[in-house]
């Protein structure tokens, strides 16, 4: 039985040149991203996005609804008649404060730690697998450094900034755009298998309002 895991950063958000937070080895001048890291729930090799699968056990309310976006499994398990893993699920939080570090290139002591992390794994209408992860902090300070540390450390790491909130990183010849944003103790990071130009990332963020 083979499963095919997505992602990518997510992205996701697999998610890279200083730790080891993936597979693939890069150049001196590209992030180390492995889109296993990014997020356990973006790469699929099928253009048909398979039902959602069975219902989620994790609170789904804090994942927002893009529109046009649907509900795909996390991993689909190719001999299985319907998919036997749910949409969404709660990550383990210092798995993947380990993989935002090293797409950051940056000491995971350096970026402060949330509370929980809830990610959902959805298809564009255009096909593009996507990853939407929502990060709840103590405070509003903490997710605002956690903004500000990622896409200014991944600019850094060799990925291009989109907009204030967006960045796109080369993976194995597709290009990924990551776009994380904060509302009050909550950010958001978005990881889509394809390259958004700041007009498409601006009308995502703004569902996220």
């Amino acid at each position: 039985m083979r499963r095919l895991v997505m992602a990518a950063v997510a992205a996701s958000i697999a998610l890279v040149g200083c730790q080891g937070g993936g597979d693939v080895m890069p150049s001196p001048s590209e992030p180390s991203v492995s889109p296993s890291s990014v997020a356990p729930s973006v790469v699929m090799t099928s253009p048909a996005a398979p039902e959602p699968g069975p219902t989620p056990t994790v609170d789904t309310s804090s994942l927002p609804s893009v529109s046009g976006w649907s509900q795909r499994p996390q991993s689909v398990d190719e001999e299985a008649a319907s998919p036997d893993v749910a949409w969404a699920s709660e990550r383990d939080v210092e798995e993947i404060m380990q993989i935002w570090a090293s797409y950051a290139c940056t000491d995971r002591s350096q970026l402060p730690t949330p509370g929980r992390v809830v990610e959902g794994a959805f298809t564009t209408p255009d096909g593009a697998p996507a990853v939407v992860e929502v990060v709840s902090f103590d405070d509003e300070s903490d997710a605002s450094s956690f903004v500000s540390s990622y896409l200014a450390g991944s600019v850094d790491c060799g990925a291009t900034a989109v907009s204030d909130d967006a960045v796109a990183r080369p993976i194995d010849g597709d290009v990924w755009t990551e776009i994380v944003t904060a509302a009050g103790p909550t950010a958001h990071v978005t990881v889509v298998q394809q390259e958004l130009d700041a007009d498409e990332v601006a009308a995502i963020v703004a569902e996220f309002a």
